[in-house]
């Protein structure tokens, strides 16, 4: 990540293309996690407390302990306090959409249903996702027509079964 921070830290990025697509976070809460990069919105106390709030909520996983993608909102949140707000990065997380919100009477054997439903398509929805959001940014007369795409190198290679494979 510290290359992408350093790339997202040159004004250029901001400047003239501003918009910035990964693998990590779940597609349905890119709008909160804007918000919360969104310095005219949350102070830096207040955003702290959020980020650390939505970095639970942005994987499946029960247990995430990485810390590099909070790392990565706050260095976000940081270079958006500099820029001008029209001109801040946003952030699209094209993961599969999940809840923990909705999950509370979810059970062990629904959890697993999910996630062996959910990985068979996976590489699928991330893929649609990103579209649509190409889509939406492309058509927004605000925003750069460019977006840095960043995924895992999994994700662009088709999928061979192998031992370690927990999900299928």
């Amino acid at each position: 990540y510290e290359l992408i921070n350093k790339i997202l830290n040159d004004p250029r990025f901001s400047s003239k293309v501003g918009n910035l697509m990964m693998e990590l976070g779940n597609y349905n809460l890119k709008d909160k996690l804007n918000q919360i990069l969104n310095p005219l919105i949350f102070c830096d106390s207040l955003f702290e407390k959020e980020v650390q709030k939505l970095a639970r909520d942005l994987s499946y996983y029960p247990l995430w302990e990485k810390t590099v993608t909070y790392d990565l909102y706050k260095s976000i949140y940081n270079i958006n306090k500099r820029s001008d707000i029209q001109k801040g990065i946003y952030v699209v997380p094209t993961d599969v959409s999940f809840s923990w919100d909705y999950s509370h009477n979810m059970t062990s054997k629904d959890y697993r249903r999910f996630l062996n439903n959910t990985m068979k398509h996976r590489e699928s929805i991330m893929a649609q996702n990103a579209i649509n959001e190409i889509y939406r940014i492309f058509d927004d007369e605000n925003r750069n027509n460019k977006v840095l795409i960043i995924y895992n190198a999994p994700h662009a290679c088709r999928y061979y079964k192998n031992k370690y494979d927990v999900y299928r």
